[in-house]
């Protein structure tokens, strides 16, 4: 390699072809220029470059498709950390750089050795640009060449440059290319295995011949490592700053509750668990139906599914048409009533009558554009994950409500209960990050000791599931603490507090408690100012 011997202290080696590219270069005191004699470097000439220990090799060798070649065969030669290179990419009209010393001068070459860009980038180029990627065909071979190539990039970061450029080159979004290149790493995963199971067998077969279990041993505890360690080819990626933005850049914004006060302090994530507890008969069921209902109406083009483990379809259909309506027609037995209504059996009056076929208007186009989705059917874990992968392929699911989590059931038993509600609570997370989609489960919570109190550890024979949670939100019905307390008969009263605690959140402020009123014949759950109004209405105070 000529000249090679005079640049040996440059932490940057420049490599051009000919010897007028180097004599001109030397001339206007550019260091570090080596010429190969050829477009190429030979394996000859590499090795003895890696002598010289750590460098940065600037490529520019000439700039027709004979150099451009040389170069591409250059970048396959065997690499080192230690190495890197970069393609100094020359203008158009300028063959080499004899040419463009003579014509732009010596600070623009010096510019363009200085924006030398990484071979990785190069390489994305030159795939790109080598088919017409207009026509499927050569689309196609430009992505199949890619794929092949970027498993020989060795450096995890640099293989996630090079197929961003890829992608950019082919005009489609990075997430597109993640499926067809795991396949490809699959695939050839699965080819490695055979290969080394066939290894394998063949060896340990000759072991046993010679009677050398210990060597058989040895050899399979061996092989268990490198099936291990094949798993996680390719899986580990550094995580870069464009990372990160990139990731907040495609965060969806969390669900709004549909109660202003609740909502200056959290929202639903997307992508996780969020948990709604309380006791029997505290309202739990009653949160969920109407923040369900909140997001229906505020998400029109969103699909909300709720899967009911405790009631059927009716009956919840009949209840989110009574909180529809808000017609009172029977304080202590209204759901009785409003069926009555539904059969013909009770005549209302024009108000209330109206009220409720507006109500019946709404809930059938909530039903008819597939925003409200009811399921009754009380799946097995592996069942509700299958349903939510069809759901999510057929739906643009906005949200999904489960009511609620210790009636699930797995096929497969558990010595403890506490294990089996652990391995659903951990299977939903899963199902919930694979499908993007923010899961809104309802938890029974066990009595506190004290009583009245509302807390975490509370949730019944649940383990914890709280830990797979973002948010856990408590309902506390403060008329039903005062009847557990006192033992007596329950006071009817038509309109009690709700309190909704905060037990749990990671994207903000926990152990923070709301106050909103449960109007009970209605099931209707409101912010305190509402009720309020509702209230001087009934009184004629307004």
């Amino acid at each position: 390699m000529f000249k090679l011997h005079q640049s040996i202290r440059e932490k940057n080696l420049i490599i051009v072809e000919g010897f007028l590219d180097i004599l001109i270069a030397k001339e206007r005191n550019i260091k570090g220029v080596v010429a190969t004699g050829s477009n190429y470097f030979s394996q000859v000439q590499f090795d003895n470059l890696l002598k010289y220990g750590d460098k940065n090799i600037i490529l520019a060798l000439d700039n027709d498709e004979a150099g451009q070649a040389g170069t591409e065969q250059t970048l396959k030669l065997k690499r080192l950390d230690n190495i890197k290179f970069f393609i100094a990419e020359y203008p158009e009209s300028y063959k080499d750089m004899d040419e463009l010393i003579r014509e732009e001068g010596i600070k623009a070459t010096k510019t363009i050795l200085q924006n030398a860009i990484s071979e990785t980038k190069w390489m994305a180029r030159r795939i790109i640009n080598r088919q017409d990627i207009t026509t499927d065909i050569g689309f196609n071979e430009a992505l199949e060449e890619a794929i092949n190539y970027e498993q020989t990039i060795g450096d995890p970061l640099e293989s996630k440059i090079f197929m961003v450029n890829i992608a950019k080159g082919l005009n489609i979004s990075s997430e597109l290319l993640k499926p067809k290149l795991q396949d490809y790493q699959e695939k050839k995963l699965i080819e490695n295995l055979k290969k080394g199971y066939k290894s394998f067998f063949r060896d340990g077969e000759n072991l046993l011949k010679d009677d050398k279990l210990e060597d058989v041993k040895e050899l399979l505890e061996q092989k268990m490592k490198e099936v291990k360690s094949m798993s996680f080819i390719k899986t580990i990626l550094p995580y870069t700053l464009d990372d990160l933005i990139e990731d907040v850049k495609q965060t969806k914004e969390g669900l709004k509750t549909g109660y202003k006060a609740l909502d200056k302090f959290v929202t639903i994530p997307e992508e996780a668990i969020t948990i709604i507890a309380g006791r029997p008969s505290h309202g739990k069921t009653t949160f969920l139906l109407n923040m369900y209902l909140n997001m229906i109406e505020a998400y029109k083009d969103k699909t909300f599914v709720y899967f009911s483990y405790e009631e059927t379809r009716k009956q919840l259909g009949l209840k989110i048409l009574n909180i529809i309506a808000g017609v009172a027609i029977d304080e202590k037995k209204n759901i009785l009533e409003l069926s009555k209504y539904l059969k013909g059996e009770h005549i209302l009056s024009n108000d209330k009558g109206a009220l409720i076929e507006d109500a019946k208007r709404k809930l059938e186009s909530y039903m008819q554009s597939k925003r409200l989705l009811l399921i009754d059917q009380s799946f097995y874990l592996d069942e509700l994950e299958n349903c939510l992968n069809f759901l999510s392929q057929k739906y643009e699911i906005g949200a999904v409500f489960i009511d609620y989590i210790q009636k699930i059931k797995t096929k497969k038993g558990f010595p403890m209960r506490q294990l089996q509600l652990q391995k659903i609570s951990q299977s939903i997370l899963e199902i919930a990050k694979t499908l993007k989609l923010p899961v809104i489960l309802g938890a029974q919570l066990g009595r506190d000791k004290s009583k009245n109190k509302v807390r975490l550890d509370n949730l019944r024979e649940a383990g914890d599931i709280e830990q797979d949670a973002n948010l856990v939100l408590g309902v506390v019905n403060k008329s039903m603490l005062e009847k557990e307390n006192e033992e007596e008969e329950e006071t009817f009263e038509r309109v009690v507090e709700l309190e909704i605690k905060i037990l749990k959140n990671r994207n903000g402020v926990a152990n923070k408690s709301i106050e909103l009123e449960f109007d009970r014949p209605i099931l209707k759950i409101r912010e305190k100012k509402e009720i309020s109004d509702m209230r001087d209405l009934w009184s004629g105070k307004r």
